[in-house]
């Protein structure tokens, strides 16, 4: 698997956590914001990764976007919150998902990927 398709994946598995993570979280506390930011969040990823797949550059950026800005949020939301779940959790899969895209970028940006 090539880094562009592994970033790809990656993409697909950050969204639907995302997204599982707003149900979750309308699922336990009725969190109606919960609710529509992971769904947002998670679309916005699967846009990402639909780039990625069909090779434009701008589906690794966004996936990258995503993760810094959700990587903030959750960092924000471990520091006020310091529960493992799910704050600590997505803080660890944004980073995961950071840094493969940036990957991805850095290696297709030598010609190397995808």
């Amino acid at each position: 698997m090539d880094p562009q398709q592994l970033a790809g994946v990656a993409n697909i598995v950050y969204a639907i956590l995302l997204i599982l993570g707003g149900v979750a979280g309308y699922g336990q506390a009725k969190s109606k914001a919960s609710l529509v930011s992971g769904v947002a969040a998670g679309v916005v990823v699967l846009v990402a990764a639909i780039g990625i797949f069909t090779d434009q550059r701008w589906g690794l950026m966004l996936g990258a976007l995503a993760a810094l800005v959700l990587l903030a949020f959750f960092i924000y939301r471990y520091a006020k919150t310091q529960k493992f779940y799910p704050a600590l959790v997505m803080l660890v899969v944004s980073i995961v998902a950071l840094a493969v895209d940036i990957w991805s970028l850095y290696l297709t940006g030598q010609g190397t990927g995808g």
